[in-house]
């Protein structure tokens, strides 16, 4: 198993403190126990501000429970999911919310018993800055438009596929109908 007790320095300082990364060793109630200085400049909390903390009290509320139950499936004793990841926000200091793309592994001893998670979360600035009219301008407005133009372009087509299929919907009709007669059905 992977020990993750930060006992090598060299490791620990270019791994961990120095990662451009937000990372985080977080117990298994929540709580911060170790991040590194990208967590807190993701949260705008200071390092020993976060260390007094858990994930709960700075994700999103609408967030929260999916959270959680992702890291009670990594807490399940079947232990069929070792790690998950997420799109979430978390609650900066200052009361923005931030999005971030979330990856959790449970660290467990030689005999599978959970010690605490590792997390790392990379800032999405883009995500969820959607105003409602751009939204509506990439899902409904323009493909409608590249429909019609497609329909526009391609009438004709359009019409012999929608008349060759009326004259084999036509064409079935009648022989379904002549095969119930000779069946006796009475249609």
């Amino acid at each position: 198993m992977l020990d993750f007790s930060f006992t090598d320095r060299e490791w620990y300082f270019s791994f961990f403190e120095e990662n451009p990364t937000a990372c985080a060793k977080v117990a298994l109630d929540g709580k911060f126990i170790k991040v590194n200085n990208a967590y807190a400049l993701l949260t705008g909390y200071s390092v020993s501000e976060l260390e007094g903390k858990t994930f709960q009290s700075i994700t999103h509320p609408d967030d929260l429970i999916g959270d959680q139950e992702m890291v009670n499936e990594l807490m399940n004793v079947n232990r069929t999911r070792l790690s998950y990841t997420m799109i979430k926000r978390y609650i900066t200091k200052h009361g923005k919310s931030v999005w971030v793309q979330l990856w959790v592994r449970v660290i467990r001893d030689e005999k599978g018993n959970a010690l605490c998670f590792y997390a790392q979360a990379d800032a999405l600035p883009n995500h969820g800055h959607f105003k409602v009219e751009e939204v509506k301008k990439e899902l409904i407005i323009r493909p409608a438009v590249k429909l019609h133009e497609f329909i526009r372009d391609n009438w004709q087509w359009f019409i012999g596929i929608f008349g060759t299929a009326a004259f084999f919907i036509a064409k079935f009709s009648f022989k379904f109908i002549e095969i119930m007669q000779k069946l006796e059905i009475g249609w």
